[in-house]
């Protein structure tokens, strides 16, 4: 089975070149063209399960990192 494109969120820098590869006007346009219908979603509120940078500190914290440095 093969992937759905999924462009993501280019660099500014890069977008003039995409847009103009892909002949779409705006960023919507080209996300259409290339047939990404993945769009970001952003939580309109504070959730300890839902915030990453509070899982990231709960895992260095169950791991002996005290909540800095690197867990992976």
């Amino acid at each position: 089975m093969e992937s759905p494109p999924w462009l993501g969120i280019p660099a500014t820098a890069a977008l003039p070149r995409l847009l103009s590869h892909f002949q779409a006007e705006d960023q919507a346009g080209l996300k259409q063209t290339v047939g990404d219908d993945v769009r970001p979603v952003e939580l309109p509120y504070h959730s300890p399960v839902a915030d990453a940078i509070h899982l990231i500190r709960a895992l260095a914290a169950a791991h002996g990192a005290g909540g800095r440095g690197n867990v992976l």
